[in-house]
């Protein structure tokens, strides 16, 4: 729980260092970053070489096989009239092959050199961070410190504060003062540890970068010095110009070899010959151009308008705005087909784009005449194509997730409120109708939503962590980790371990909305108010008291909501015996409500008592009282029939919020392209 404690204390406005303190972890922390770049960089540096060398041998063995002798070539039909393929000239040959045995050589040359490189300066630099090591433990050690004085201190501050104070109150700034002692004497002796023993390692690092340099240096001149050795030789040997020639002579040399070759290329292959691309000019188009050199586009056209589309995106038959590289938006000439037998929609383009080719409108028509029947068969608008688990696909199923269960659980506070003092008192309403009449004519319609804002917070996170984590653990439990267990095995580890994250970013919500809700008058009017009072009087602990209820909640509930939606799903389309992707979107998302409201009623049933216990402990539980102490002491008061009080309501309200969550979820994932949950 302490580290809980901290991290939400890291979150809060923090204190100063002590001036002597803040000089002497800034020095280190420039030292230690400094000494992480230059064990990075030199890792490239020795990276670079050896790829160098690789691409240089791999260069002169492509140009051997260029200039190798043609063997082996066929002897010409009868009355087929074809060129007998030239041998190499002996002088080019010889060039090239003695280029390849350079390079050879020159990459076992100076294999021992590069290797040199790990031994003076890549050790060198991991043993000065292995070093360092040490004190970030020491650092993490004295941040825990300042962090327990600092929420010691806020105790002892709200403490003082108090004029008239009870016994308990009392008793309260005692601890509150004796913790701060404490934690300040800890908080200190960290302090003086840091300045006793970090200028000292500082120091010895800052010595040892001009020796790693100075390695760098020497290293880089054998180096560089060996290889111009070595290619001096080989130019002297050829008899290459020395010095080199400059580029205008090179280009001038390389034209006229090529020129020739290519003008009998050209004129020698009938299919070139009679081709649009003899009359193009040799310069490359500019990057992203609309079209490209072959007239095909495949590349640039077809990318452009699905991966890296401009504008809304939506087909209009009246053109729009934002067109997609500067075609105007197409126009379906036909209505809409029907499902069962659709057929492809005619596509014109308002008043051309008079400079594109033929075979270019031919392959854009195409594109938008299967975007345009993916959009009705649905009823969406294409969205950009997002890939199947990656890190945007996670991504946007977490953002699914905070818009399922956010607004969702809101929707539906009066009933959580109501459930929630029925639970705590049997007796305190006669029926919701009653209890939702009785607060409207005492408190209005605030009254009925109070405790949305943590119940929307609150769900919000949970949401996230728990749509988001369970598609990424379905795919690394079910793809990487355990490919050949069931799937229901998969489907329940996965829910499991996403809940149980998604828990830790609920439950400091879910206890103050349970206070808010379940104590009259309120404990607090607001989640701010309420969120304070609780850390004043209790810490960050206090957040966090019925973290095991509400594991043992939600854990079961999450479970049972996505194995059984899973299978669930999967039996409805087992039963109408078609496979999934016959369905339309607007089908398949039917599918999920359904199979949402399924799933919903085994989670009621399955969570219920812990939703009760979780009731009772954040609204009975004494300070100081261990978990299981107060389960056992509220259980006796209860009894097992206690246990189920509200299971009505909360099956009403659990069955529809779990349905419409699946509905949100999937529609959402629909709007985005991707394939709806289930039914695979």
């Amino acid at each position: 729980m302490k580290s809980m404690q901290r991290k939400f204390g890291g979150l809060m406005k923090r204190s100063e260092n002590q001036e002597d303190v803040q000089v002497v972890l800034t020095e280190f922390k420039t030292v230690n970053d400094s000494l992480e770049r230059l064990a990075k960089d030199i890792r490239e540096y020795r990276n670079s070489w050896e790829d160098a060398l690789k691409l240089q041998y791999d260069a002169a063995e492509a140009f051997a096989s260029i200039y190798k002798p043609i063997e082996c070539h066929p002897a010409p039909e009868p009355g087929v009239q074809r060129s007998q393929p030239a041998e190499t000239p002996q002088s080019y040959l010889q060039k090239c092959l003695g280029l390849q045995k350079l390079y050879s050589d020159l990459k076992d040359d100076l294999r021992q050199e590069i290797g040199m490189i790990d031994h003076k300066l890549v050790r060198p630099a991991e043993e000065a961070r292995a070093a360092l090591k040490g004190l970030h433990k020491t650092l993490k050690h004295r941040e825990n410190m300042k962090l327990d004085y600092e929420r010691y201190l806020s105790r002892a501050e709200h403490a003082r504060k108090k004029e008239m104070r009870t016994a308990k109150e009392e008793a309260n700034l005692a601890t509150a003062e004796s913790n701060l002692a404490q934690s300040q004497i800890d908080y200190q002796t960290a302090d003086d540890q840091v300045k006793q023993t970090f200028p000292p390692v500082s120091a010895a690092v800052v010595q040892l970068l001009p020796y790693l340099m100075a390695n760098i240096v020497m290293l880089q001149t054998t180096l560089v010095g060996q290889v111009y050795t070595v290619l001096d030789t080989y130019t002297k040997k050829y008899r290459f110009p020395n010095p080199a020639p400059g580029d205008r002579e090179i280009v001038e040399a390389w034209q006229r070899e090529f020129d020739a070759f290519r003008r009998e290329l050209e004129q020698g292959i009938s299919v070139i010959a009679n081709g649009k691309a003899v009359k193009m000019s040799m310069d490359l188009p500019p990057e992203k151009q609309a079209g490209t050199v072959t007239g095909l586009g495949l590349r640039n056209r077809a990318g452009g308008l699905i991966d890296k589309r401009k504008g809304s995106g939506q087909l209009s038959g009246n053109g729009g705005g934002g067109g997609v590289q500067g075609l105007q938006r197409p126009m379906i000439a036909s209505g809409r087909s029907d499902d069962q037998n659709q057929q492809p929609l005619a596509i014109t383009y308002p008043g051309g784009h008079q400079g594109q080719e033929e075979d270019e409108q031919a392959e854009e028509s195409t594109i938008f005449i299967v975007m345009a029947q993916k959009a009705q068969s649905g009823g969406v608008t294409p969205q950009r194509k997002i890939e199947l688990f990656s890190g945007t696909y996670f991504g946007a199923c977490t953002l699914g997730g905070i818009i399922a269960c956010g607004p969702t659980h809101t929707s539906v506070t009066p009933l959580d409120l109501v459930k929630c003092r029925r639970q705590v008192d049997p007796k305190i309403y006669k029926s919701n109708l009653q209890a939702w009449s009785t607060i409207y004519r005492g408190e209005g319609l605030r009254g009925v939503f109070f405790g949305w804002a943590p119940t929307f917070i609150g769900y919000s996170f949970q949401g996230a962590g728990k749509y988001g984590a369970y598609e990424v653990f379905k795919y690394y439990y079910g793809e990487k980790l355990f490919p050949s267990s069931p799937k229901t095995i998969v489907y329940l580890g996965a829910s499991a371990t996403a809940e149980f994250i998604a828990d830790i970013f609920l439950c400091p919500f879910e206890a103050i909305k349970v206070r808010m809700q379940t104590t009259l008058p309120p404990y607090a009017s607001s989640l701010r108010e309420g969120w304070s009072k609780v850390v004043a009087e209790e810490g960050y602990a206090g957040l966090y008291k019925g973290i095991y209820p509400l594991w043992a909640r939600q854990i079961p509930y999450t479970m049972v909501k996505f194995a059984t939606f899973e299978s669930a799903v999967e039996m409805i389309y087992k039963s109408l015996n078609k496979p999934k992707e016959s369905y339309t979107m607007l089908q398949q998302t039917g599918v999920s409500f359904l199979g949402g409201y399924i799933a919903g009623i085994g989670c009621a049933v399955v969570s219920h008592p812990a939703d009760v216990m979780v009731s009772k402990l954040n609204a009975d539980r004494k300070p100081g009282e261990a978990a299981l102490g107060a389960v056992g002491r509220i259980y006796k008061n209860i009894g097992f029939a206690g246990l189920w009080n509200g299971l009505p309501v909360r099956i009403a309200m659990i069955g529809t919020l779990t349905a419409f969550q699946w509905l949100i979820y999937d529609s959402f994932k629909v709007y985005l392209g991707l394939p709806t949950t289930g039914g695979h």
